[in-house]
């Protein structure tokens, strides 16, 4: 169903145009000058304008540009029984989709009309697709702004064949921000091939990334297809690749750039066709100006870089994972799925969260597993994190928590204490980067 807006001051000709065009797919809205097309169209928002020109009060030409200021992707037919190319011109370059000479002929009418309802079918129906795609993205990975944004650029990537920088703490859930821009991406028929850098020691590490012959070095027995091979038509996902040494760096920039990859003691290239996605838990670009990583390899990569926030800075998004963790224990343990109270939920909001979701999960999987009843047990969820929370006594019976900034508020002053002022010292007692400590530090140090 499409709603469209006539626009002519010539009633009768209005009126055998409703006639003709008004079915059950299409419904007419009508206005006898361009000061009331202006007004309905502000009003009713059609899906479609179909405007004469030569009109009194306001022309038709004039019309369509206060309608497309309203909104620019509506699509405005025009009409005239005059044969002023200048005003047709003119029009088209306003933005008008079509121009319709008079008299009408109704069936190239119809079609056109057709062929614009269907293209806003497609729109309609790419947008519902792209929400629903959003709201899943949204229950697994949260509801926040923060994450929102993420949730964006990994839509942004998956259209794209680019390569991605993932960076984020320990346990935000990077891999699956990996796998997700794969999974509804242009190359999710592929291959997914993960390569955790961090597990393979160093002299092995070209021979795993790009394969080897035979007797290339000791050891080697056999032919070997290494994980830039193994993913071609596809993706390769290199977890830690800040932990790849620098001269190997440089022969993977060689492979993105050039679509090539030598195997280990081959001297015949292989061409392939691969997606890269990197992920890391420190700031790359830091790491490259300070030569700990290639800056070529840097650029030549960051054509998409998604930072993913830590936990304790999207607090919002907890609920939906407790939720998430609650009924994996309760499938782990074939035990009934427990609710978390208002306090529960107050507790873990509270934490610091240092591993991030990794960590949250594991302490509401075995809160759940020592809580008795049908919720779970506060004094679990407290015991089981420990120094993550502090409380100190007020008047009366009661502990308040203090909230997380109060804590890194203390923690950074005593370290800033220790060590003299020097904020780089206490960056690393605390174990956060400089760059983090400054900006949570903001109002604490100058």
């Amino acid at each position: 169903m499409i709603t469209v807006l006539l626009v002519d001051d010539e009633t009768a000709l209005r009126k055998m145009t409703v006639g003709v065009l008004e079915t059950d797919d299409i419904t007419v809205i009508e206005a006898e000058n361009g000061e009331m097309a202006v007004e309905k169209f502000r009003s009713e928002r059609p899906d479609l304008v179909l405007m004469d020109i030569k009109m009194p009060k306001m022309t038709g030409d004039k019309a369509l540009v206060e309608i497309k200021a309203i909104d620019p992707a509506v699509p405005v037919l025009m009409m005239s029984a005059y044969s002023d190319v200048n005003i047709a011109i003119e029009c088209m370059k306003n933005g008008a989709y079509d121009f319709i000479h008079k008299p009408i002929q109704y069936p190239q009418l119809m079609a056109v009309i057709k062929r614009i309802a269907s293209e806003k079918l497609l729109e309609r129906e790419a947008e519902e697709a792209k929400s629903s795609l959003k709201n899943s993205l949204a229950r697994q990975f949260g509801p926040s702004d923060k994450m929102k944004e993420v949730i964006d650029m990994l839509i942004q990537a998956s259209k794209t064949k680019y390569s991605v920088i993932i960076q984020g703490e320990t346990g935000t859930g990077k891999s699956l921000i990996a796998r997700t821009i794969h999974d509804i991406g242009v190359r999710s028929t592929g291959p997914f091939v993960v390569v955790d850098i961090g597990s393979i020691p160093e002299t092995l590490v070209e021979s795993e990334l790009f394969g080897h012959e035979k007797g290339a070095f000791t050891g080697a027995d056999r032919k070997k297809k290494g994980y830039f091979e193994a993913a071609d038509g596809g993706t390769i996902f290199i977890d830690e690749i800040h932990n790849i040494p620098l001269h190997t760096q440089a022969k993977i920039l060689r492979v993105v750039e050039e679509k090539k990859v030598c195997p280990v003691g081959s001297p015949v290239p292989v061409n392939i066709d691969v997606r890269v996605i990197a992920a890391t838990n420190i700031d790359l670009k830091k790491a490259s100006k300070e030569k700990k990583f290639r800056e070529d390899l840097f650029f030549r990569m960051n054509e998409f870089l998604i930072n993913v926030p830590a936990l304790r800075e999207r607090v919002e998004d907890i609920p939906l994972f407790v939720d998430k963790f609650l009924g994996e224990a309760a499938d782990d343990h074939g035990k009934r799925l427990l609710k978390a109270d208002e306090q529960a939920i107050g507790l873990l909001k509270s934490g610091i969260w240092e591993g991030n979701i990794r960590e949250l999960r594991n302490i509401v999987k075995r809160a759940a597993l020592m809580s008795e009843g049908d919720e779970l047990d506060p004094e679990q969820v407290k015991k089981l994190m420990g120094s993550e929370i502090l409380d100190f006594p007020c008047e009366g019976d009661l502990s308040v928590k203090k909230t997380l900034r109060e804590v890194e508020t203390e923690i950074i002053k005593e370290a800033l204490a220790q060590t003299g002022g020097n904020k780089k010292k206490a960056a690393e007692i605390i174990g956060m980067t400089y760059r983090t400590m400054m900006r949570r530090a903001k109002g604490i140090v100058k």
